[in-house]
């Protein structure tokens, strides 16, 4: 199935709302990540902060709203305990929206020299097997890196970032046209 088929199949995954995603929800925010695709923010309740969670937030132009459809196709596809899921996917006048859990102890990244070896094994391995899952399905992440990979308050290893991800078919297609 190409992309723009499965675009056309995924408008009941995301919904339309006429207020932006703060609004809408009644969260509180604070910026964790400003890119040039999208931002990152944390995100609570205003009546419950000890709920958090993570919106990665893309504005409404043509190229990041390519990359947000791809990253909804795609994850729609998933089902992992090492790759993380959105809750809510959604669509406002200015914005897109993925609401996302939040994982306490942020990117590997951030943890580089800080955990000790037998708990890095541990990540490796997790994120090993959402590679696998990946590939065995057919799906090509493209962007996996150190910032990708997210940890919890449990030590359990979540790879994010499915934007830039494609099937093995477009992959090669891709590559054949070029």
């Amino acid at each position: 199935m190409s992309l723009l088929s499965e675009l056309n199949s995924i408008s009941p995954l995301v919904k339309e709302y006429a207020k932006d995603v703060f609004q809408t929800f009644g969260l509180t925010k604070e910026e964790l990540l400003e890119q040039t695709r999208c931002n990152i923010y944390l995100a609570h309740k205003t009546t419950d902060t000890s709920v958090k969670k993570v919106v990665k937030f893309y504005r409404r132009c043509k190229k990041s709203s390519q990359r947000f459809y791809n990253e909804v196709v795609i994850a729609k596809k998933l089902k992992h305990p090492n790759i993380i899921i959105f809750e809510e996917a959604a669509s406002f006048p200015k914005h897109h929206a993925l609401i996302m859990p939040y994982c306490e102890l942020g990117a590997l990244y951030n943890m580089i020299g800080k955990v000790p070896i037998h708990i890095s094994e541990h990540y490796f391995l997790q994120t090993c097997s959402a590679v696998k899952y990946l590939h065995d399905n057919f799906i090509v992440h493209r962007d996996i890196k150190l910032d990708n990979i997210l940890v919890d308050a449990n030590q359990k290893v979540y790879l994010t970032d499915f934007d830039m991800s494609c099937t093995l078919n477009d992959y090669l297609i891709d590559l054949i046209v070029l």
